[in-house]
């Protein structure tokens, strides 16, 4: 078999390579990245205890994994992994909005408040 290198590290079967798994895959990516926005968004919006504050940190770190591979699972059953083409395209879109909607939130830097 042969492979070849791809961006952000991933590999893939030139045999395999197509524009619409190229787009899937980035459309993983881009999912991660919106849910990284919702958790700097909840980060921002908490005002953590100090006293519980790794507790607090971990139980949104948590959740936000959670749904983030609730989200993934989802993206790749009901897109048949790229081959429904119009599933796919809806939830391209549907991350699009996503990201637009946390667009606030693409800086990685995040004050925390404590009580």
């Amino acid at each position: 078999l042969e492979f070849r290198r791809v961006l952000f590290r991933s590999w893939v079967k030139i045999t395999s390579q197509t524009d619409e798994i190229l787009a899937h895959e980035q459309g993983h990516f881009d999912l991660t990245e919106a849910y990284a926005r919702s958790f700097r968004k909840l980060f921002s919006e908490t005002t953590f205890h100090k006293d519980s504050l790794q507790t607090e940190i971990t139980k949104i770190y948590m959740q936000v994994n959670k749904d983030l591979d609730v989200d993934q699972h989802l993206y790749d059953a009901e897109t048949s992994y790229s081959r429904k083409t119009e599933k796919q395209n809806a939830w391209l879109k549907k991350i699009f909005m996503k990201l637009e909607d946390l667009k606030d939130y693409q800086n990685t830097i995040v004050s925390l408040k404590l009580k």
